[in-house]
């Protein structure tokens, strides 16, 4: 993957070279609105590719760096690059420039409304649509049992019971952890909701 060094591909295209951190490597970047810089990045991607190193960067005693190809193609397939992601954070970047505080839980009550109008065949997709993981989505649905109204801590801890009930057999997510862990939270609201849920999901498991 060959991108320039510029707006949304800063988030979506990691290249260590430019300093890139927040994931692995799983591209290649130039700067430059030159054909000669875009020449450079391809014949750097040829080198890469056949011969496992970088033309365009050297270490210390002036080698050329290593990197695999095979690193850099298993890194862009497990790399959400989906612009539902970065749309999250630019609206929580305006909204800090505006000083403009959004409604708590925003996400959460988007995910849960999303969640409640699929099949539980369905559920994985309509979490993955709203832009986010399972692990992702259960973090988000516990930390929302601390919310003031009522009405989203009762969706939100029935969503987990629900993904508990779905997911249980596949050991993807630790539903009764999480609820356990926020069981033990100083937050009372959020303590209180959990020791709710997890009676809730107990008898689930034992009716099974």
């Amino acid at each position: 993957m060959i991108a320039h060094n510029q707006d949304g591909l800063k988030r979506t295209v990691s290249d260590k070279r430019f300093g890139d951190t927040r994931h692995p490597s799983n591209g290649i970047k130039f700067i430059g609105f030159t054909g000669e810089a875009l020449l450079d990045v391809l014949l750097d991607a040829v080198e890469i590719y056949y011969h496992g190193r970088r033309l365009n960067y050297v270490d210390d005693k002036g080698r050329p760096r290593k990197q695999r190809y095979s690193d850099l193609s298993f890194n862009a397939f497990h790399t959400d690059h989906r612009w539902l992601r970065l749309l999250r954070d630019y609206i929580d970047m305006y909204a800090t420039v505006l000083g403009a505080q959004l409604p708590c839980h925003l996400d959460t009550v988007r995910l849960i409304a999303e969640m409640a109008s699929a099949c539980d065949e369905n559920l994985c997709s309509a979490v993955l649509r709203k832009g986010i993981r399972m692990v992702e989505a259960a973090d988000y649905l516990t930390e929302a049992l601390s919310c003031e109204i009522p009405s989203v801590r009762s969706a939100a801890g029935q969503t987990l019971v629900r993904l508990d009930h779905m997911l249980r057999d596949e050991g993807r997510l630790d539903i009764e952890g999480r609820l356990r862990h926020a069981a033990e939270s100083p937050n009372k609201t959020m303590s209180g909701a959990a020791v709710c849920y997890i009676a809730r999901l107990l008898k689930q498991k034992k009716n099974l």
